[in-house]
């Protein structure tokens, strides 16, 4: 009954919008159905639209690095904390007694290796200042022996000398010497004469030369006689200069090795100081004692970063164990929000791109940028999607778990021209036109290169210019939501 009812009186209601939407009409030019737009000049802008859900970014467990008793507990669930704000501390007594004893047992190894060293060290100090004054008895004897030998070799050397000098002052043996050069003189003059000389002279320069040859020969005999005299006299003397000598490098090579005994011995002291100081190094205990440091700060349990205590799972005087989670902390400074990406619609998304946010329980925009995208797809239902994360800056109202929608541009064309969607048209073979009036006001089609939609306006390459007229089939509202209610 209600059905018929309203049919009854729908169906003379949209008579007479009928009606009336022809007389509207019928006041445009004569025979026009269609409404009239201008192209303007627009941005056009296409979005891939997601939706997701707000997630944390930082996350972190705060874990026991020992297992003790929790003395003292800082924090509850809610609180805000700072990297390196202290959480929780452990019992530490036990590890305090070690540390106690390992720093008396390292004063004392300090005290003893301060002394073994202060000896070594004097040892080295003495010996050395004694060397490097002249004190050191060994290289002075060597010395004094080196320098004795010296003197008898200069003394051995003086006497032969003196004797071969005594000698050549002789006069038997200037004498000798005379006669002898002016022997030699004589032959080299008449030697000379001769080989100069015609053959006619030659007979009797012959027997001159032959002459002074024989005093020469002579002469020299007699020289001869008087130096082997001298050499058996003073051949003595020379022995005891080549013995001398010897001597004196023999001394010469004890000094050289005394000084480089001394000098090992030196050497041997000083080896003695750095193994001295070696052997007596704390670095082991040292080393030691900072493990014991080091555990220490791990009875206190901190903070890993800032955020919010969002899990505390234990409670002050509970036992907690090595890896144990204590606390769960929260950075909700930066948030990110996981969406899915259909396969048809992957192309141009990448890491880095800008997008939009609106979240709808806050009716507030926000700035993020896609930072991550799975290099595998997931399947589920028959439907292909890659998982992606969205990075941005969240202020005090975000709260993690809110739903999202995030829009990111696919296309966008700046400042074209443009007409609405309801006047574009195509032929069968896709062929893209509009509907204009001709100069007899009649309607007539108009082909266009057409860009990109939002799916309200279409982007105008070729064909028309700003404010060019095109026709539009006029809507009727009202006539749809009458069909719309029946």
């Amino acid at each position: 009954m209600k059905k018929f009812f309203k049919k009854k009186f729908i169906i003379p209601i949209i008579i007479v919008l009928v009606i009336v939407f022809m007389a509207v009409t019928c006041g445009k030019q004569a025979g026009s159905i269609y409404e009239e737009e201008g192209a303007i000049v627009r941005d056009i802008i296409t979005y891939h639209n997601f939706s997701g859900n707000v997630e944390v970014v930082h996350s972190k467990n705060v874990v026991s690095q020992v297992s003790q008793q929790i003395i003292e507990l800082l924090v509850e669930e809610g609180d805000s904390v700072k990297e390196g704000d202290v959480i929780a501390v452990l019992d530490s007594d036990a590890l305090q007694q070690n540390i106690d004893l390992s720093e008396v047992s390292l004063s004392t190894s300090e005290l003893s290796n301060y002394y073994n060293i202060r000896d070594a060290q004097k040892s080295y100090n003495d010996f050395k200042s004694s060397l490097d004054a002249g004190l050191n008895p060994q290289i002075n004897a060597a010395k004094a022996s080196k320098d004795g030998a010296y003197s008898q070799a200069l003394m051995a050397q003086r006497a032969y000398d003196e004797a071969v000098a005594a000698y050549e002052v002789s006069e038997q043996y200037i004498a000798a010497k005379t006669t002898y050069d002016t022997a030699k003189a004589q032959y080299e003059s008449l030697l000379a004469q001769y080989q100069e000389a015609d053959e006619a002279a030659k007979p009797a320069l012959e027997t001159a030369v032959n002459e002074a040859k024989a005093m020469y020969d002579n002469a020299a005999v007699a020289l001869n006689t008087l130096n082997e005299a001298k050499d058996a006299s003073v051949r003595t003397l020379s022995d005891a200069v080549l013995t001398a000598i010897t001597a004196y490098d023999t001394a010469c090579k004890n000094y050289d090795a005394t000084v480089q005994q001394v000098n090992q011995t030196l050497e041997t002291y000083k080896n003695a100081v750095e193994k001295v100081g070696g052997l007596s190094t704390t670095e082991s205990s040292k080393m030691q004692l900072d493990n014991l440091y080091s555990q220490l700060e791990d009875y206190t349990i901190k903070a890993s970063m800032d955020g919010v205590i969002t899990s505390l799972r234990v409670k002050e005087g509970s036992m907690v164990t090595a890896g144990m989670d204590v606390a769960e902390i929260s950075d909700f400074s930066k948030l990110k929000i996981a969406i899915k990406i259909d396969e048809y619609d992957i192309l141009g998304v990448e890491p880095g791109k800008d997008v939009d946010i609106y979240i709808d329980a806050l009716e507030k925009n926000y700035a993020g940028k896609i930072t991550k995208i799975s290099q595998t797809a997931t399947n589920s239902g028959g439907v292909s999607y890659f998982e992606a994360e969205v990075e941005f800056e969240a202020d005090e109202l975000v709260r993690s778990g809110m739903t999202v929608e995030v829009k990111l541009i696919s296309r966008e064309a700046y400042g074209v021209v443009s007409v609405s969607m309801d006047a574009l048209r195509y032929e069968k073979d896709n062929t893209a036109y509009v509907l204009v009036r001709n100069a007899e006001g009649k309607e007539e089609k108009k082909y266009v290169t057409v860009g990109i939609t939002d799916g309200n306006y279409v982007e105008i390459k070729e064909g028309l210019s700003e404010g060019d007229i095109v026709l539009v089939s006029p809507s009727i509202p009202y006539m749809q939501m009458m069909m719309e209610m029946e």
